[in-house]
């Protein structure tokens, strides 16, 4: 059986105004994996971008491996999500 480990250090920048009704989410983190014998170190960001009053967001996500044994070695992934926030009716 193979373990694997995984410690994240991450901040959160959250509702950043670009305007009225346009905000940023921004999560920026470093993490360091295991799996077997094999470990890395890497980077990633979240960067959302939304509306007020809108349950439809632009998610950016990327990731770089600092220095890792783990395949796909140090290559550069990123990719961008549609995000649906459900409907919640409980009091804050």
């Amino acid at each position: 059986m193979k373990e694997t480990n995984f410690l994240v250090f991450n901040l959160s920048f959250n509702q950043i105004a670009l305007s009225n009704s346009l905000f940023l989410n921004f999560t920026p983190q470093v993490y360091y994996l295991t799996s077997g014998e094999l470990t890395g170190y890497y980077t990633s960001g979240f960067l959302t971008i939304a509306k007020k009053n809108c349950p439809f967001s632009l998610t950016g996500v990327i990731n770089k491996g600092i220095s890792t044994q783990i395949l796909p070695d140090d290559d550069f992934t990123w990719s961008i999500l549609l995000n649906y926030s459900f409907p919640t009716k409980r009091k804050i």
